[in-house]
């Protein structure tokens, strides 16, 4: 039976199309597994399997992220909620050259949006 459900966008991840119950302890923080199990709500009764569609490092290894002044830092994978925060926002990057690349097309964007708004 295929069942139809409407997720909030988690960054990085796609619904595989599988649920089941919860075990003790998982959230949809579990993400240093390619497959994580998002709970919805408080009793954890809406459970649903999503699966990494973008690349995450391992522990240890070193990512880089754009920050609000336009410049490129690395970090070390943790797992940590920042981590979360920068993958799942999308701004977490493999290397240094593919942070530079976004960096670029973060500014080219911004530069068009102002000239659109013609402010």
């Amino acid at each position: 039976m295929r069942m139809e459900v409407d997720l909030p966008d988690i960054g990085g991840f796609e619904y595989t199309g599988e649920f089941r119950a919860p075990k003790p302890g998982e959230n949809y923080l579990n993400l240093d597994t390619d497959r994580v199990l998002y709970c919805e709500g408080l009793n954890r009764a809406k459970s649903f399997i999503m699966k990494r569609c973008r690349p995450r490092k391992d522990a240890g290894d070193r990512y880089w992220a754009v920050d609000v002044e336009g410049d490129i830092l690395s970090f070390t994978e943790e797992y940590s909620r920042f981590d979360v925060s920068l993958y799942s926002f999308g701004n977490y990057w493999g290397s240094h050259e593919d942070a530079q690349m976004a960096l670029e097309r973060i500014k080219e964007t911004m530069l068009n949006l102002h000239k659109e708004l013609g402010r």
